[in-house]
């Protein structure tokens, strides 16, 4: 198990791959999918208690570390690396 903190959110990595994630959501910054159309600001709110990552969860690979960065302007971004050498990134921008 690997779990990354930041100021506002943590994700945790399981001995499978999967990746869960809760805190902050603004910025698109926990991974989960967005219901907002072009234009619109991604805001998905607060997750009180762990969740998975099905984005993460659909690539069919084993994540094997996450890394996220986060600031007090809420430009946040995660980084997950996977057993296949493959970096997926999420969040603002």
């Amino acid at each position: 198990v690997h779990v990354a903190t930041g100021d506002y959110t943590t994700f945790v990595v399981s001995d499978s791959g999967d990746v869960y994630s809760f805190g902050c959501g603004d910025s698109s910054s926990l991974g989960h999918l967005s219901t907002a159309t072009e234009g619109q600001v991604h805001r998905q709110g607060s997750v009180l208690r762990p969740e998975l990552v099905t984005s993460l969860k659909q690539r069919q690979e084993r994540v094997v570390q996450i890394s996220l960065t986060n600031s007090v302007t809420w430009n946040a971004h995660t980084f997950a690396l996977t057993d296949l050498g493959r970096l997926y990134a999420f969040g603002a921008g």
